[in-house]
């Protein structure tokens, strides 16, 4: 499933079956996390994230975005730039919850 935002977002979400569960379970399951994901007002769902980290941090200047929630994925992509390109990052919230993050990009050409 997924839902565009009057601000333009796109957020996404999905729940998996299983022998003995329902389709209207694995939708009902689909729907709520949408509509948890929806109530934060965030811009970016926590599968779209820690994809984008990396993008942030080779962009010019400095980039924020508001994740529906930061994961360990997020986390470890963030300490790998971090380390590799040295990227100044700044990180509001706490694995599992909603969360800022702020990257000072390199400006591609600056990298390395």
């Amino acid at each position: 499933m997924w839902a565009k935002t009057e601000s333009g977002a796109i957020l996404g979400s999905s729940s998996l079956g299983k022998k003995g569960k329902s389709a209207e379970r694995v939708g009902e399951e689909a729907a709520e996390s949408l509509v948890e994901q929806l109530k934060t007002g965030c811009a970016v769902d926590h599968w779209l994230t820690d994809q984008l980290v990396p993008y942030l941090a080779l962009a010019d200047g400095e980039s924020v975005i508001t994740s529906t929630k930061l994961t360990s994925h997020v986390m470890t992509n963030i300490k790998l730039i971090e380390e590799i390109i040295g990227a100044d990052v700044k990180i509001k919230g706490s694995i599992g919850s909603e969360g800022e993050i702020s990257i000072r990009g390199c400006a591609l050409n600056n990298c390395i």
